[in-house]
């Protein structure tokens, strides 16, 4: 009884007019799937699967969400860009930039799968037991020397919250130190920053 591998033809199922179909069909939709491609090309999911990545070297990259801009961020935007400029020469620039940041830390030792990545030469296939709702704490910090940390006594930091911090912790430190005038801050794009009552505040 001969086995499968015999009955085999021993021709490759990834030609070269296979490896052209599918790259022209990647070329017209290239947010398409292989699933959506292959009826169409006669091969399967499988074929048109390892001719992208192994013959066409052609990676799945996500699409990046970005803000939509309104007609008057512009104007914004171009006289922030000025103003930094401006602001080069002086040399004290970076030290009048309050960079921050907010994490949360874990008694369970959870950590953000974002953050942690595994150098080898293949799959190492290392798991993270994750655990819903254990105890946690939300710290706010700025990488400078101007205010010390925040933790926060709430478990989810929304808008408001976020708003308080600023008003009853960050600014009073700033009027103190004599730099509330002059410091620049920094934060990155995390939802409670863009809440209505914080944009207004800004």
């Amino acid at each position: 009884m001969a086995s499968k591998s015999e009955d085999r033809s021993g021709r490759p199922s990834i030609t070269p007019k296979v490896e052209r179909s599918v790259q022209e069909a990647i070329k017209r939709s290239p947010q398409a799937f292989t699933r959506r491609h292959s009826p169409d090309l006669g091969i399967s999911h499988t074929t048109g699967w390892k001719t992208l990545r192994r013959h066409l070297n052609k990676d799945p990259y996500p699409i990046q969400t970005v803000h939509k801009l309104e007609p008057e961020d512009y104007a914004a935007r171009q006289a922030m860009c000025y103003g930094l400029l401006e602001a080069v020469d002086n040399e004290n620039l970076m030290e009048n930039v309050l960079f921050s940041d907010e994490t949360t830390f874990h008694r369970s030792g959870h950590a953000n799968r974002h953050n942690c990545r595994m150098r080898a030469d293949k799959q190492p296939n290392v798991l993270c037991e994750s655990q819903k709702d254990t105890p946690k704490v939300n710290v706010w910090i700025t990488i400078a020397k101007l205010c010390e940390s925040f933790t926060f006594a709430e478990r989810t930091i929304t808008g408001e919250i976020y708003l308080d911090m600023l008003q009853q912790y960050l600014e009073p430190q700033l009027v103190s130190n004599g730099i509330i005038d002059s410091i620049v801050y920094q934060q990155n794009g995390a939802p409670p920053h863009f809440a209505i009552d914080f944009v207004q505040l800004c």
